[in-house]
């Protein structure tokens, strides 16, 4: 295992073997490289973030990943924002009908159990 900076007290265990496990992913090949050398940068920035879905990568790992791998990203950092991203990325891709749930009418409700 790579060694972490002292300076990287944040990083645990579970982090670290987040990251390994993403960079065996085929696309993530250098993910490891680039997470260590940029531990105290945007990682760091990601941690302490309280929206830390709003950041952007560096070095063009933002460009070259997918909207779905940067999920993956953040659940490695912050598995805590991982739902509000979620909803984020569905509203995005799908549109907000698709996380707005449908509207409650009692009425309507009795009236089609009335008919049964």
């Amino acid at each position: 295992m790579p060694e972490i900076p002292e300076s990287a007290s944040w990083v645990t265990e579970k982090i670290l073997g987040e990251v390994f496990r993403l960079n065996n992913i085929p696309s993530m090949k250098g993910y490891l490289d680039y997470f260590m050398k940029n531990v105290d940068g945007v990682f760091k920035e990601m941690f302490d973030s309280n929206a830390p879905q709003d950041i952007k990568l560096t070095e063009g790992w933002d460009m070259k990943l997918t909207d779905i791998q940067k999920l993956l990203v953040l659940r490695t950092v912050r598995p805590d924002k991982l739902i509000p991203a979620m909803t984020n990325y569905v509203i995005t891709s799908l549109g907000a009908e698709f996380m707005t749930p449908p509207t409650f009418e009692l009425m309507s409700i009795v009236k089609e159990s009335a008919n049964s």
